[in-house]
């Protein structure tokens, strides 16, 4: 599994400037793969939220495990697991019994609630292509896709490093489309991506 390390973008619309110059070669539309992990930030830049994440995704076997605050949050998402799926969060939990133990929690799936793994990486074979850009001394490629959900116009924005196609920042100005969430300005930023499979022993099934 080849890791990559990436570097922190902060202020990307500052230092960004897309050449729209001279006509540019479209590249292949990148595809991050079914099976990965990648460590990155999860930001809410209105509300000065930012969450670090690490990210295993398994879609072949049709699970993910994500880990929130350095791991003091796990979510599992197995959606192997029983008729529609089960998703398990491991968190520690403060009672008048117990100081911060580490607790197990599990939710079963339904027929209109199926559970499904998280992905942290977007689809984008909807996607177009708009242009390469410069970041400090390395070429990057974006790709964007807008839609219109309701009266509200969406747009998702995509940016990887120009030689390998890695993930660099993902910007969502709408509705959060992978994790789910309210109408508002999201941002990842990925650190490292590892193509390949995660280890077996993230999926070990806790008991709940």
């Amino acid at each position: 599994m080849a890791t990559r390390v990436l570097p922190f973008l902060v202020s990307i619309s500052v230092l960004l400037s897309i050449v729209t110059a001279k006509p540019q070669q479209t590249p292949p539309t990148p595809d991050f793969g079914k099976q990965y992990g990648l460590m990155g930030t999860l930001s809410l830049p209105y509300a000065e939220l930012n969450e670090p994440i690490i990210a295993y995704v398994d879609l072949i076997n049709n699970r993910s495990r994500i880990n929130y605050y350095d791991g003091l949050v796990s979510i599992l998402m197995i959606g192997g697991k029983g008729d529609y799926g089960e998703a398990y969060t491991l968190a520690y939990v403060t009672t008048y019994n117990d100081f911060n133990k580490r607790s197990c929690f599990k939710v079963a799936g339904s027929s209109d609630a199926r559970i499904v793994p998280q992905i942290a990486l977007p689809d984008l074979s909807d996607y177009k292509f708009i242009g390469r850009s410069t970041y400090i001394d390395f070429r990057i490629q974006i790709f964007e896709k807008v839609e219109k959900i309701g009266s509200k116009v969406n747009t998702y924005t995509m940016w990887v490093t120009d030689d390998s196609q890695y993930p660099l920042r993902f910007e969502m100005m709408g509705y959060d489309s992978m994790f789910g969430s309210h109408y508002d300005k999201y941002t990842i930023n990925y650190k490292v991506f590892n193509k390949g499979p995660p280890d077996e022993s993230l999926f070990v099934i806790p008991s709940c």
